[in-house]
């Protein structure tokens, strides 16, 4: 009964032999970052989703960073972007509000050639924003706008002329019409029945 039982004994393992089952992170030999200060500054995060979502076009900028280039920053492009839009606008502009849901801009055309005397080419811009949401389905009439509109004119001529149907009927309703620039209370219109003489 004499069995010989067999101990093993434990392997020594050399550094060569060593092989961890994690992985381990290469260390570099320089131990310095390099960095390329001309190269084009990548776009972010935002500009980078933007871009997925087809509002905006991802141009790497050639430009050093720091320097003052339209492309530099996404913020840069906001502002150009804007700047675009402002010089798409006159500085004669109305906004007209209590608007009818199924008004069009060429009910608006026409309410400004009837009551008015302004030419049809003086209007520059008729911008009547969609709804922003679908409408419930149990409407009979969709939503074709907000209920306001923005006119752009291209003499301040025509803008007083515009002002002055503030209140008046377009479909049944009565407009509200106001200086785009400038949206104070409802424009004073004089009583007929009042008398400036105070004696």
């Amino acid at each position: 009964m004499g069995s010989i039982t067999a101990i093993a004994e434990p392997e020594i393992l050399t550094d060569s032999s060593k092989q961890s089952k994690k992985r381990k992170r290469k260390e570099e030999t320089s131990g310095e970052l390099q960095v390329d200060i001309n190269a084009p500054e990548p776009p972010s995060k935002k500009a980078l989703r933007k871009a997925k979502k087809g509002k905006i076009t991802v141009v790497a900028s050639t430009e050093p960073p720091g320097t003052n280039g339209a492309s530099a920053t996404p913020k840069a492009q906001d502002a150009t972007t804007e700047q675009t839009e402002a010089s798409k606008r006159s500085e004669h502009s109305i906004w007209i509000g209590n608007l009818v849901y199924t008004v069009t801009k060429a009910d608006l055309r026409a309410f400004f050639m009837k009551n008015t005397e302004i030419p049809e080419e003086s209007i520059t811009r008729i911008h009547l924003p969609p709804p922003a949401e679908a409408s419930p389905s149990h409407l009979k009439i969709k939503p074709q706008n907000k209920g306001f509109a923005h006119v752009d004119f291209s003499t301040a001529e025509a803008v007083a002329e515009a002002l002055a149907l503030s209140e008046t009927l377009l479909m049944g309703r009565k407009v509200l019409i106001k200086d785009a620039h400038n949206f104070d209370g409802r424009p004073e219109k004089p009583k007929s029945g009042e008398t400036h003489d105070a004696a």
